[in-house]
């Protein structure tokens, strides 16, 4: 059996962009793997880019009530001075 990629989650909010892209990146995972796709045919990165164009149709969209995350804590962020570094 493939092990999958996308960590299993308990809960999420899916009027939150981030757990609707969690969620759809899962569900194509589920997918692939379903289809015989075995380890290393994909990355994370490539089922977050595959879920990008559903969850964003879904933000777009005004009857569907789904937000985004601005509130992270000052240690979430990496900061670069005036040059960049």
């Amino acid at each position: 059996m493939t092990k999958k990629l996308i960590t299993p989650y308990m809960s999420t909010d899916q009027k939150c962009l981030d757990d609707v892209l969690l969620c759809l990146a899962s569900t194509i995972e589920d997918g692939l793997i379903s289809a015989g796709a075995k380890s290393g045919e994909y990355t994370r990165l490539d089922l977050f880019a595959l879920a990008a164009p559903f969850a964003l149709s879904m933000f777009n969209n005004p009857e569907c009530d789904v937000s985004y995350t601005t509130g992270y804590p000052h240690e979430h962020h990496v900061f670069c001075d005036e040059d960049g570094k």
